[in-house]
């Protein structure tokens, strides 16, 4: 949801998913082995990202059931950063999307 000054919605971006019931909110993995699975996924030492975060979340891919995951952002660069979601319980990468956008030459 955006909201403006007057803390008025304007615009409601994505998708309604109702909430999941049988979801535990209790991770397995912890959030250090979340970012080692992420940094192992890019195929980078965790030493290359220093400044990685790991924030649990609720995934909720279009046609799966939600799964309770850890959001990695990984900025390895000025140009090279990934947002890779851990399943918080399997540790398996369920998605990895770049984050940087590139400036396009005039």
């Amino acid at each position: 949801m955006h909201l403006n000054a007057d803390t008025q919605v304007y615009l409601v971006q994505g998708r309604y998913i109702p909430t999941p019931h049988n979801l535990s909110p209790d991770p397995e993995l912890t959030e250090q082995t979340a970012l080692q699975q992420a940094a192992d996924h890019l195929g980078q030492p965790l030493t290359r990202c220093l400044k990685c975060q790991a924030t649990l979340v609720i995934v909720a891919a279009e046609g799966k059931a939600p799964r309770l995951a850890y959001c990695v952002l990984a900025l390895l660069s000025v140009s090279e950063g990934r947002e890779v979601m851990v399943d918080a319980q399997t540790g398996g990468v369920l998605q990895k999307l770049s984050t940087v956008q590139r400036r396009r030459q005039p």
